[in-house]
């Protein structure tokens, strides 16, 4: 069974080149973990400074260890100050 999310962000302009460049590099390395089947980064077409990824793992347990991953824990450091709201998470599995 695939476990899927989809994480919305939404920063501050001025913070826009800092943002896309960290999640850029978590991007990346995301792509490489076990279990990653899909790691896709979208700017919202609608709002300035706004962001959505779209995850897909093997297990929920793959998502777990992307979540505690020194990337990602890098990731908020580096970004954690630019939100101008909190990030959206959806997580969940096929419902058929």
């Amino acid at each position: 069974m695939n476990f899927s999310v989809i994480a919305s962000f939404t920063v501050a302009l001025e913070t826009v080149g800092l943002f896309e460049e960290s999640l850029a590099k978590l991007a990346a390395k995301t792509q490489q973990e076990p279990g990653c089947i899909e790691y896709d980064v979208h700017k919202n077409s609608e709002i300035d400074g706004a962001y959505f990824i779209v995850e897909k793992y093997v297990t929920y347990e793959d998502y777990v260890a992307h979540r505690e991953s020194a990337h990602i824990l890098e990731f908020k450091a580096a970004v954690g100050n630019s939100f101008i709201q909190p990030p959206v998470v959806l997580r969940g599995s096929k419902a058929w």
